[in-house]
């Protein structure tokens, strides 16, 4: 990000905006953490103290290698609080993010980078679909948001849900015959966050470090909704209304 700025601008930059201390705070953490995602997340959220609450877990626990996908209403936590949940017991476990995200060294080892274009379409090729695949095959986690695009309230104080989630999801699990955990992401309903949501997400994603840096606590209630087995999707529909199916599943419509 910004490679072709000039050193110092880049750094002055980084520093203004809160780069720099969010990659030391993350040193820390994964340091603390034991070099290991969960232990590093469970650090960040003791830090502000966020209240972090699990039903259904069990759900989760009965499958090993898996999709584990979710709403996405923040843009930030809802996503590590994902990982976080994913990541439980020590189960090797990866992140599908947003590419400006790898600025920071101890993502970049658990995140596997996606640059959307303002579609939300995948503007990375086959390279992050063949990671993501690869990561599967070789009986690991993927936390995922299949929308690509974060909730939506329309009007902005009302309830928030997904835009319509992309075919990636689906064609994951086909191709390496890994079921799919629905996980509900419940936070508080908040307009100003809803606001945010129109910010370019680089933008967007400062301002909520920086609300993080001064202490904002995070209530965030997961709910492990469904397990869907590959054979159980509707394969004789297109894709995109495979990926409809799914979507009604965690967000019923009404």
């Amino acid at each position: 990000m910004l490679d072709h700025w000039p050193a110092p601008l880049r750094q002055g930059l980084f520093k203004l905006v809160g780069v720099d201390w969010a990659g030391q705070l993350l040193n820390r953490a994964w340091r603390t953490g034991r070099g290991d995602l969960h232990g590093m997340l469970d650090c960040l959220f003791r830090r502000n103290r966020f209240d972090i609450t699990v039903e259904n877990a069990e759900r989760l626990d009965e499958v090993d290698s898996c999709i584990v996908a979710g709403n996405h209403p923040h843009g930030l936590f809802d996503g590590l609080a994902l990982a976080w949940l994913a990541s439980q017991n020590g189960r090797e476990t990866r992140v599908i993010a947003r590419h400006f995200l790898n600025v920071f060294k101890p993502l970049r080892r658990v995140f596997l980078a996606v640059r959307l274009d303002s579609q939300r379409r995948s503007v990375s090729g086959r390279a992050s679909f063949e990671a993501a695949q690869d990561w599967l095959n070789h009986g690991g986690r993927l936390v995922m948001t299949p929308a690509g695009g974060l909730s939506r309230a329309k009007p902005f104080w009302g309830r928030a849900r997904d835009p319509a989630w992309r075919t990636g999801i689906v064609r994951l699990a086909q191709s390496t015959g890994k079921p799919i955990v629905l996980v509900d992401i419940a936070m508080p309903e908040s307009p100003i966050r809803q606001l945010l949501h129109s910010l370019h997400p680089i933008a967007r994603a400062v301002v909520q470090v920086w609300a993080y840096r001064l202490g904002k606590h995070q209530t965030i209630h997961l709910r492990v909704v469904d397990v869907i087995q590959p054979e159980e999707l509707p394969v004789d529909r297109p894709l995109p209304e495979q990926a409809a199916w799914l979507q009604h599943k965690l967000q019923p419509s009404g």
